[in-house]
């Protein structure tokens, strides 16, 4: 358990309505794929990152929304064990995802391909959350989409420059020389598990942040995540986190179908929480104390 983040506050992770629906009764299966990342997550932590990667791999195996994550696993696999290794365990991640689907490719391999892998989707206004207030026609518009994906790699770009790679571990290496330099500080050293938590969560949080369009079932994408966030940064009154909680819960939990307002709301307590994150005290990759490198 971080240091941040007071017990009582579990307690908050019981009171969703929508969670409940979602894992109990409508047994949606981004429920599914949740639960194989948080299975992969807890190897990380124990720094199984091999076995770790192949939960993971079977994860995005039921639902893509997984690769929100892949980003600051490709760094911190870098940050253990370099780039080469890295490449490794990213293709053990494609070896279970052809194995998987390899059934499928053999029978139609491009309709497998488009089906898994339908990048190009326009989801229907009707069930979207967070933009309820746009007209439908800015809602399917090609240029929402790609300035939100700019917005959304811009801010992982700003926050990998500036928070998950900081002097004290890296010096002044920047991203790219962490990336490439297979000799950085972090090497050799038992990353600290706040750290592995924090870049894996708040890097699905941007991806939630600048989603093209959330569904209902996608709550739990993130809703296990906003206690240890929201506590990440101590300057943010507790009064307000409660309210970013009660807001989401508010839009995600008693609002169907979603409407300007709730959308509106969804919006701002993100947008809260992504500038508290941004603003919180930095967390630190390494222990400093070395260690052998466990596969």
């Amino acid at each position: 358990r971080p240091k941040r983040v007071p017990p009582y506050v579990g307690i908050l992770l019981c009171l969703s309505k929508r969670v409940h629906s979602i894992f109990v009764l409508r047994l949606f299966n981004d429920g599914v794929a949740m639960v194989l990342f948080y299975a992969a997550l807890l190897l990380f932590l124990k720094h199984r990152w091999t076995i770790g990667c192949v939960f993971f791999s079977l994860a995005v195996s039921v639902k893509m929304n997984v690769l929100l994550f892949a980003p600051a696993l490709f760094l911190l696999l870098v940050r253990h064990g370099g780039l080469f290794s890295a490449l490794c365990k990213i293709a053990v991640c494609a070896v279970i995802q052809v194995a998987l689907g390899m059934p499928f490719m053999m029978t139609d391999f491009w309709a497998y391909m488009n089906g898994s892998f339908e990048f190009g989707r326009v989801f229907k206004y009707k069930w979207t959350v967070n933009w309820k207030f746009l007209p439908e026609d800015i809602f399917v518009s090609k240029p929402l989409a790609l300035g939100l994906l700019a917005l959304h790699l811009s801010t992982l770009w700003f926050f990998a420059n500036r928070r998950w790679i900081n002097d004290r571990d890296d010096g002044k290496q920047g991203l790219f020389g962490v990336l490439l330099c297979s000799q950085n500080k972090a090497l050799g050293k038992r990353l600290r598990g706040e750290y592995i938590v924090n870049t894996m969560l708040v890097c699905n949080f941007v991806g939630v942040v600048f989603c093209r369009s959330l569904h209902y079932q996608f709550y739990c994408w993130y809703w296990h995540a906003l206690p240890f966030l929201l506590w990440q940064n101590a300057g943010l009154p507790v009064a307000v986190k409660l309210l970013i909680v009660g807001g989401l819960e508010w839009t995600w939990g008693y609002n169907f179908p979603a409407t300007p307002v709730s959308s509106a709301v969804l919006h701002v307590s993100h947008a809260v929480l992504l500038i508290a994150l941004w603003k919180a005290p930095l967390v630190y990759a390494a222990t400093g104390a070395s260690q052998k490198k466990r596969q």
